[in-house]
């Protein structure tokens, strides 16, 4: 019998279920970038030059379980965390 993840390290490939504006997405990468996030609610964002989306999270790992993201920011992903998304027109 032959296990096809036997020369991965413990923890690697596993799904986790993370909530983007109250939808649950699996997801199975260890972090996750601003625009990663954006994209699974706005899959199509449109000019990022006149809407900026403000980024919130919750429930993260123990060092900094709360916070925001902006563009470019990237944060380790832990079951059940939250992230909330808002387009907000720049002036």
């Amino acid at each position: 019998m032959s296990n096809s993840h036997a020369g991965d390290a413990p923890g690697q490939n596993k799904d986790v279920t993370i909530y983007v504006n109250g939808t649950p997405f699996p997801w199975t990468e260890k972090k996750i970038t601003h625009e990663q996030v954006v994209k699974l609610v706005f899959p199509n964002p449109g000019d990022l030059t006149k809407t900026a989306y403000t980024v919130e999270y919750k429930k993260g790992e123990d060092k900094k379980p709360h916070g925001s993201m902006v563009y470019n920011d990237t944060v380790p992903v832990k079951d059940g965390m939250r992230f909330d998304v808002t387009p907000t027109d720049q002036s």
